[in-house]
């Protein structure tokens, strides 16, 4: 149910080097989330049937208005999967923001975009506005519809599974960068152990790398009082 060690290994020495390397293309990151954002996911709607069509509207839509609203990118939804140009200030303006962000936050905001197939998932995720599960389960809108209609075939399963665990995976990869944990059910399977889990780890994490301080005598702690 895990990535192999060697596995999450590898993949934490890729992201380090992303990380490191970030700061010589960050315009390239950068321009890289604009594209994601000219044909980003939540802008594409579903022409039929007429309870998938509400469900994007009822579901996507918020996410697009709090883009709109909190960050001033302003987008238009289409119908259909035929590729319609999003105006210009809005790509020039996710430009703009993604070129603000620090080295760590651009490049968890350039994966998250390629991950969902959509940057302005990646920046709510950044602005704190969605968690990553919810991200997630958005981005899979259609597919979940899908299921929940003719039911979901193990190869379906098996897929939408190492999506989830490849997220995850990344998640341990960026852990302690920068003197920066995440942890919350999302980071495991949504169980409040996961949340327990992920919290242990960050509090370990959190002393390790805090400096050594000095013990005390348990009648230092003491002085003074009457």
């Amino acid at each position: 149910d895990q990535l192999p060690d060697r596995c999450r290994l590898s993949q934490r020495c890729r992201d380090n080097g992303i990380i490191d390397r970030i700061s010589e293309t960050r315009a390239a990151v950068a321009a890289e989330v604009a594209a994601y954002a000219g044909s980003d996911l939540l802008c594409y709607r579903a022409e039929h049937p007429t309870p998938l069509v509400e469900r994007q509207t009822r579901e996507w839509q918020p996410v697009l208005d709090w883009a709109g609203a909190r960050l001033g990118v302003a987008f238009t939804p289409v119908t259909g999967i035929i590729h319609t140009a999003q105006p210009a200030q809005t790509l020039t303006a996710v430009e703009a923001l993604a070129l603000s962000m620090d080295d760590f936050s651009l490049a968890g905001v350039a994966y998250a975009s390629g991950l969902l197939g959509s940057a302005v998932l990646a920046l709510a995720i950044q602005a704190g506005q969605l968690d990553g599960q919810s991200a997630l389960d958005l981005s899979r809108l259609e597919e979940t519809f899908q299921a929940d209609i003719w039911g979901q075939d193990d190869e379906a399963r098996l897929r939408a599974d190492n999506l989830a665990i490849e997220a995850q995976g990344r998640v341990d990869a960026l852990q302690g960068q920068r003197r920066t944990w995440f942890c919350g059910a999302w980071c495991g399977y949504g169980f409040h152990e996961d949340g327990l889990r992920s919290g242990l780890v960050a509090a370990d994490g959190l002393l390790h790398a805090l400096p050594t301080l000095p013990v005390l005598p348990a009648s230092a702690a003491f002085e003074g009082v009457a």
